[in-house]
């Protein structure tokens, strides 16, 4: 279902706290309360992790870690993997929702 078709029947409206949970237009099994994973990431996944929320691309986050490209593409595939994501999307959703656990110096 499409955004705009959520919209269009409006299948949210009016829908107490657990129905949105079901909703259609949410990520799958990934709610802002519950923290996935990220024990499991290593601290360089954790960094990349952490600019991809920034939203650098591969060439520039490569730079800024001062390592190769494949090598973040590498991380970045590791990091969905772990997590048990599908895109580079839905990391990037969990790296801004999750940026103060990631984040070794806390909340921004």
């Amino acid at each position: 279902m499409t955004i705009q078709e959520a919209e269009a029947v409006g299948h949210c409206e009016g829908a107490g706290e657990g129905a949105i949970a079901h909703c259609p237009c949410r990520l799958a099994g990934h709610f802002s309360h519950e923290v996935p994973e990220l024990d499991g990431l290593t601290a360089r996944e954790r960094q990349v992790l952490l600019l991809l929320g920034d939203g650098l691309p591969n060439g520039p986050l490569a730079r800024r870690l001062g390592i190769a490209e494949r090598t973040v593409k590498a991380h970045i595939a590791n990091i969905i993997g772990k997590l048990g994501l599908h895109t580079r999307l839905e990391a990037v959703v969990i790296a801004v929702i999750h940026h103060d656990v990631l984040c070794p110096a806390g909340a921004r």
